[in-house]
């Protein structure tokens, strides 16, 4: 995605505005990658701050292919994030002047070359910040049944009901007893 400057570029405070559409690639982060089921949606501001300084802002949108973390169903998810990033113009001739570890200007602050910014970077960053943590269907899902597996947004399973939290059962095998249990030995 990338956002023409030269009208802007040697006018300082001023700015435009584009509506931009394109592919960012997958969005995600800890082994978590995630494809859009299609392009992403981008309203991007660019104000020329001085100096060879652009302040770039933005709100992102894209739809992305999930599963339910409860219930293993296949979804469709909608991401909304906003962005905002510097670039400052770089050296003619392509060669970054930043040191190899991002040194000198920060990691908030990115280098532009001629009359062109290249936004997709931070549309993708952006747009994986704001996945949760955990994809669900809908509040409402109810997962799979622990014993059967039997998606439980489909209708009760013909399992027995515990009334225990069955992620503490191991516990329970390990003949630990709870102070109300020693009390009533007392008696």
């Amino acid at each position: 995605m990338r956002v023409d400057v030269s009208t802007i570029r040697d006018i300082k405070g001023a700015a435009i505005e584009a509506d931009l559409r394109g592919a960012v690639g997958s969005v995600g982060a800890a082994g978590r990658e995630l494809e859009l089921s299609e392009p992403a949606e981008v309203h991007v501001r660019v104000t020329n701050t001085g100096h060879g300084t652009l302040l770039v802002q933005g709100k992102a949108k894209a739809r992305v292919r999930a599963t339910c973390d409860r219930c293993l169903t296949p979804f469709e998810l909608e991401i909304i994030s906003d962005f905002e990033r510097q670039y400052v113009r770089g050296p003619e001739g392509g060669q970054s002047s930043r040191s190899p570890a991002g040194e000198g200007r920060g990691d908030d602050v990115r280098e532009y070359q001629g009359d062109v910014v290249d936004i997709g970077p931070d549309v993708r960053e952006s747009l994986s910040l704001a996945m949760p943590m955990k994809l669900v269907c809908a509040d409402e899902c109810k997962g799979l049944c622990p014993s059967c597996g039997k998606n439980l947004n489909e209708g009760p399973c013909d399992c027995p009901v515990t009334s225990y939290d069955v992620r503490l059962a191991a516990l329970a095998d390990l003949g630990l007893r709870t102070k109300i249990d020693r009390r009533s030995d007392k008696d």
